[in-house]
């Protein structure tokens, strides 16, 4: 059955890099803290612990196309405020494309594991937050004398179900997360959603990577897990201490240079936000 599973990747230090070769990683400017760059000295091997058959998924223009223009209308709807109990967004940024941000993705999932970078700001972005996900499924157990068929799903499959599952978490934040300087004690809207929606994130950059693995249950049976690793690298503006969103009774209405024809509750791509300032710290 094909499920996602999350690991919010809150950035309390928002960390990442510019054009490949053109530029030291390994520079301190880059990160607030003493944790190195992700591309610093990194060739991009897969790790160890990848599977023989781990391999990055090619993100080519179609599935680049997909990929943003899934997220740009989860903005749209809720920057129009089609949730019920969300408010208009006045002034929400279009998500563009950012080649460099999704090369540092892919040196995340060649880890082959959930877990965070600490340091990923570029020359251009000194304020980028990240989220990783895994979503797969599980064959049925198998005691190897049977040819059941094997679940299949496509890679292009994988990552719709993984980004709807991200827009899904709004069934447990409410304005009061969107309107807070920081999370709420005990709220369950814990930063996929409220990253996603964010009205200053301006580009993002993903990677992706699938493998498999041979496992056993208890009774002798194999189990084949198919898991499909997707980080995403996002471009935010230096808003410390600002609601997720700026809201009110219609949307778009405070955008400077227009909406988006293609997403018309959403700010044009010529909109500027001040994203390119010295390092940040959030709570996203």
């Amino acid at each position: 059955m094909l499920c996602t599973n999350w690991l919010l990747a809150v950035l309390w230090q928002l960390c990442f890099w510019p054009k490949i070769m053109a530029f030291d990683y390994c520079d301190p400017v880059l990160c607030p803290g003493p944790e190195r760059h992700i591309a610093c000295n990194n060739f991009g091997e897969l790790a160890d612990n990848c599977s023989p058959d781990a391999h990055v998924v090619r993100i080519t223009s179609d599935r680049r196309n997909m990929i943003l223009n899934a997220l740009n209308d989860y903005r749209d709807r809720i920057a129009r405020g089609d949730l019920m109990g969300f408010k208009p967004a006045t002034r929400m940024a279009t998500l563009q494309w950012d080649p460099e941000l999704a090369s540092f993705a892919e040196l995340n999932v060649k880890r082959c594991a959930l877990v965070n970078d600490h340091c990923r700001n570029s020359e251009q972005f000194r304020n980028v937050a990240q989220v990783v996900a895994e979503g797969g499924w599980q064959s049925q157990p198998s005691d190897g004398t049977t040819d059941a068929p094997l679940e299949y799903h496509t890679e292009d499959e994988v990552i719709n179900a993984t980004l709807e599952q991200m827009f899904a978490e709004y069934k447990e934040c409410s304005m009061r997360d969107i309107i807070a300087y920081s999370p709420p004690i005990n709220s369950k809207c814990i930063a996929y959603f409220t990253q996603l929606v964010r009205d200053s994130t301006t580009h993002v950059g993903c990677g992706i990577l699938r493998q498999t693995h041979n496992t056993s249950n208890n009774a002798g049976q194999w189990l084949l897990s198919t898991h499909q690793y997707m980080t995403c690298n996002f471009v935010r503006g230096n808003d410390v201490n600002a609601p997720v969103y700026l809201s009110g009774d219609r949307p778009a209405i405070e955008c400077r240079t227009g909406r988006n024809p293609a997403f018309i509750n959403l700010c044009s791509i010529d909109e500027n936000y001040d994203n390119t300032g010295l390092l940040g710290f959030s709570y996203f």
